[in-house]
Order: C-alpha cells, then structure tokens, then sequence
C-alpha cells in the first residue's frame, strides 16, 4: 500500500470487482448466462477452471487455500468500507482485460480502505 491506495496485485482488487458486477450482471444477465455455465468446480472436476490441479497431482493444500481465501476476502470486507479515489467514480472505471500467463485489468484499479471498526480491532495480537 502506498498513500493509503492499494496495488491491482492485491485481494482487494478482486473485491472490488466483484462487487461492481453484481449491478452490471442484472442488465447482461442473458449474455453471461450464455458464456459462463453456473456449475463449474474449482476442485479438478471441470477442466475450464483449475486452479488447484486435478487428478493424482491435485495440491494437497487445496482445502486449506479455499478455506484461507474466504477468511481473508471476509476480513477485509467486514474490516474496512472501501473507496475509490476521489477522482474516480464507478460508473468510469476502465473494465477492460488484457491476455497473458493469468488475465489482468487494462489499467489498475486503485481503491482507498477506511477504518471501518474502532482502532483497537487493527492493533496486532502479540
């Protein structure tokens, strides 16, 4: 973090993002039915998405990872309310992908967390 503003390489990016396409997914809801089938298992099952391996090489931390990814999505949801920068508004951000080893954002997103709970909550447990 840098002057308060995340990096697009972080959790937070994808929180954001997700929460953006709930709005967007109501008024394409016939097209994104048609390119994304609702069934798809991230557990080696479908071979669409496989983050984990399959088969006899499948990561023996899977469960773990999964398990990992809700509690820090949940963490810095419930923890902080999330901004963007004040020159920004929701309705601007640039969408857009760009195609690689793994599929990016165009252009980074940037987005300002606020202390949401009292300060003694983000002190560290020692």
């Amino acid at each position: 973090m840098n002057d308060g503003c995340a990096d697009a390489n972080t959790v937070m990016e994808n929180v954001i993002w997700f929460g953006n396409q709930g709005s967007r997914q109501s008024e394409n809801n016939n097209e994104r039915s048609k390119e994304t089938p609702s069934n798809v298992d991230v557990k080696g099952n479908d071979f669409e998405l496989i983050p984990f391996g399959a088969g006899r090489r499948i990561c023996a931390g899977m469960n773990l990872g999964i398990r990992m990814i809700h509690l820090v999505v949940a963490t810095l949801v419930h923890g902080f309310n999330w901004a963007l920068p004040d020159s920004q508004s929701p309705e601007k951000l640039n969408m857009e992908e760009t195609f690689g080893l793994t599929l990016q954002r165009a252009e980074p997103l940037m987005v300002r967390p606020r202390a949401r709970l009292a300060n003694h909550a983000y002190r560290n447990v020692s």
